[in-house]
């Protein structure tokens, strides 16, 4: 109950932010007022001039009519038509209108009658190019159709049409240039080229600009700017022009056509441009004629609103369309809004156009009316709208998420303790005492299988073998206190006591019943142990003084003396003794490492001298060396490899016998092998070595030390140790050490036989 309240109050806390921050983020909230199938454009600060495709089910519908800024329709025209575009022109409107044999040019007064038509080209097909018409309150009108330029006048009461130019791929107003009004992408051949026209329809300016199938132009800074699809639209050829010295400058975004667009500015080419970096959408605004194709850091768009579609200047104002809504920002980059809005538009040829209450998004896919909403808390009645729809379904999903999530947590626990390698013993019981489960330690301490003896049996069943007896106890009494409880205890296992540090924790479930314990124990017999050698090795400490005084006082003897052969025996008891005595030592140090280069062939060679052959007559040496430089701790690691080649003397049993010494290396390791041909051990054996003080003498003269050491320098140098053996033919022992942390690698190999080292 308690982490129900705790998850409760946390999404709480989420929600609330998630608010506050939509609401201090975002000034107004956009509405779609009405949305259009067709192209609207705006005549009056009251009025809209809608273009309706026409319907295939009803061929009486009006394709162009007059509505007012509240909805309603004032009037209609051109029944049954299909009307491709429309503009205010004079004190009515031009209209291109296609039919089944030829497209029209349609001039309608302001009461949509129709005044004058002229025939201008043949039919167009429904997918065809769409046609683009341009004007100025009667002064000048052209369009764009089937791919040509037509200017219109009227002369005599009636239109006419001049052909301006063929193969038209882009159209674009310029009116902030002087006198120039429009813009046209053409071309000729393999070539394309910029023509600016003035009011009078004289040409300006015609320099070269990139092929392309569309041309989207626009003005900036006093220069007009060509956007040019490259890549499948993937990217943008961008083109700067100089209307009055008709110089070009050509730069290259990987960005599509329609996510870039000029920002108005006086100075430079600033350009709005929604940019892919690391997978999030970015509203960039830099002047390209300083940046080029290195784009700063934006700032970055919503992601749950959909893939960007288009990216439009309303003013001061940069609208950033996508598949799901509407993102407007500042000229400075900071977001203004952001809203949830879907509907239609084509954005390739997508506007934006002011009106008193918002502004318009219009299309020849589709048009949308967007208006403008200021309260500060908007953002709670779209929340309210919403919920019904995301909220109460993400809630109650979450509220079984997190109810399975707490049911399921007591055997996710239980799951990854018994699976946890070195977790010890593990035991399941339930609120009766049954056992449930166990891990593989706790199966082979109580001497059970899964697969000869079933579970769900009373705990004390499984224990009735003395050497779990103390473990027995402290589980009779976990499971009658029902509470936290923590104990060593002592078990055997082959006859070897190991101490446990058993813990009970009682298993409850969401209300507070109890419904079982899991027992834990860790094993700290080696951790025990360590403790203990670390207090041999401060006796041994104290010892080295007084054997050093004892093998001074043997030096001493007359070598010319009967003695000899006593003094060099007490001399070498000593010197064993005060090996001994470091091994000890060397344990309960510090484990840091002294690394220094050493040369694992010269280091066995040194190893193999201190066996004096007088001492060891039975003993044959070969000595396999191909060696290289290694960073170790030479004292360590020559403590562990003398020891290696004791206990296979040791296994010797005084027979004669072979000691093998051999080193070799690879990129990343250097192996040192000890073999020998003694008495080898069998299976059991052979598992007990690596026990600490397991010993096979029987004389008392081994303490298990020897191994121990191997084992505690081998982890210090971050190495690892194998032993191989057979009964009657003897022990391998390999070392595998790294070469350290900035090895020299200097090869040397060698190979010393019996007779060499003799020698």
């Amino acid at each position: 109950m308690v982490r129900m309240r705790i998850v409760t109050a946390v999404g709480i806390l989420l929600l609330a932010w998630s608010t506050v921050h939509a609401g201090e983020s975002d000034r107004y909230a956009l509405t779609l007022d009405r949305s259009y199938p067709g192209t609207v454009s705006v005549i009056s600060p009251t009025e809209l001039l809608v273009i309706n495709p026409l319907p295939p089910w009803d061929v009486s519908a009006s394709a162009v009519a007059i509505h007012t800024m509240d909805g309603s329709r004032s009037r209609s025209a051109l029944a049954g038509l299909d009307v491709r575009a429309a503009i205010p022109w004079g004190d009515g409107f031009l209209c291109v209108v296609t039919g089944a044999d030829r497209t029209r040019l349609v001039q309608l007064t302001h009461n949509l009658d129709i005044a004058h038509e002229l025939d201008i080209a043949g039919p167009l097909g429904a997918l065809g190019e769409p046609v683009r018409m341009l004007g100025d309150s009667g002064t000048w009108a052209c369009v764009v159709v089937d791919g040509r330029l037509l200017s219109i006048s009227t002369e005599r009461g009636s239109l006419t049409t001049t052909l301006l130019e063929d193969r038209i791929r882009g159209i674009g107003r310029v009116d902030d240039i002087g006198a120039a009004r429009f813009a046209v992408v053409s071309d000729v051949g393999n070539t394309a080229y910029l023509t600016v026209f003035d009011t009078t329809l004289r040409r300006r300016v015609s320099p070269n600009v990139p092929l392309a199938e569309h041309a989207r132009i626009s003005t900036c800074g006093g220069r007009i700017v060509v956007r040019s699809p490259i890549d499948d639209g993937r990217g943008t050829q961008i083109t700067i022009v100089d209307p009055m010295s008709g110089d070009s400058r050509f730069l290259t975004l990987a960005v599509p056509p329609d996510l870039v667009v000029p920002v108005p500015s006086t100075i430079g080419i600033t350009m709005a441009i929604v940019n892919l970096v690391d997978g999030r959408h970015t509203l960039v605004l830099a002047d390209v004629t300083t940046t080029g194709d290195m784009l700063p850091t934006g700032t970055v768009l919503p992601a749950d609103l959909g893939l960007p579609r288009a990216v439009r200047v309303l003013g001061d104002t940069v609208v950033v369309l996508f598949a799901g809504g509407i993102v407007t920002a500042g000229v400075d980059g900071s977001i203004l809004s952001q809203d949830a809005i879907t509907f239609r538009c084509d954005p390739s040829d997508v506007q934006v156009m002011s009106t008193p209450s918002g502004f318009l998004v219009t299309s020849i896919g589709g048009s949308a009316l967007i208006s403008r909403t200021d309260h500060p808390f908007w953002w709670f009645f779209r929340f309210i709208d919403t919920a019904l729809k995301y909220v109460v379904p993400i809630v109650l999903i979450l509220f079984l998420v997190v109810t399975y999530s707490m049911v399921r947590r007591q055997r996710r626990f239980i799951d990854a303790m018994i699976d946890l390698p070195g977790a010890g013993i593990v035991l399941l019981l339930d609120s009766n005492g049954r056992l449930l489960r166990t891990n593989e330690r706790a199966a082979a301490l109580l001497r059970i299988s899964s697969a000869t003896v079933p579970m769900r049996r009373q705990f004390r069943s499984y224990m009735v073998h003395a050497d779990v007896a103390e473990l027995l106890g402290f589980i009779t009494q976990a499971t009658t206190t029902r509470a936290s409880m923590s104990e060593k205890v002592v078990v055997y296992e082959s006859g070897a006591a190991r101490e446990i540090v058993c813990t009970s924790i009682p298993l409850r479930g969401s209300f507070g019943r109890y419904n079982g314990a899991l027992v834990t124990g860790v094993d700290i017999t080696e951790a025990l142990e360590r403790r203990r050698l670390v207090n041999w090795a401060q006796l041994a400490h104290d010892m080295q003084t007084n054997l050093s005084t004892i093998r001074l006082n043997a030096e001493q003897l007359d070598p010319d003396g009967s003695d000899t052969e006593r003094r060099r025996r007490i001399l070498f008891q000593v010197g064993v003794l005060i090996q001994r005595v470091r091994d000890l030592v060397g344990v309960g140090r510090s484990e840091d490492l002294d690394r220094a280069p050493v040369h694992s062939a010269e280091l066995c060679t040194e190893i193999r001298h201190e066996f004096d052959p007088a001492m060891f007559p039975h003993v044959s040496f070969q000595m396999k060396l191909r060696g290289t430089m290694m960073n170790v701790d030479r004292l360590k690691l020559s403590r562990a490899i003398r020891n290696a080649v004791e206990n296979g003397i040791k296994a010797l049993r005084g027979q004669h016998g072979t000691i093998e010494i051999a080193t070799w290396y690879d990129r990343t390791n250097v192996y040192i092998r000890i073999s020998d041909t003694g008495v080898g051990m069998d299976e059991k054996t052979l598992a007990d070595m690596m026990i600490p003080y397991f010993t096979t003498a029987r004389d008392g003269s081994g303490t298990g030390i020897g191994t121990m050491i191997m084992q505690h320098v081998v982890h210090l140098h971050g190495g690892s140790l194998r032993v191989t053996s057979k009964p009657g033919e003897g022990t391998q022992i390999v070392f595998r050490i790294p070469h350290g942390t900035h090895p020299v690698r200097v090869r040397h190999d060698r190979q010393l036989t019996e007779q060499e080292e003799s020698l």
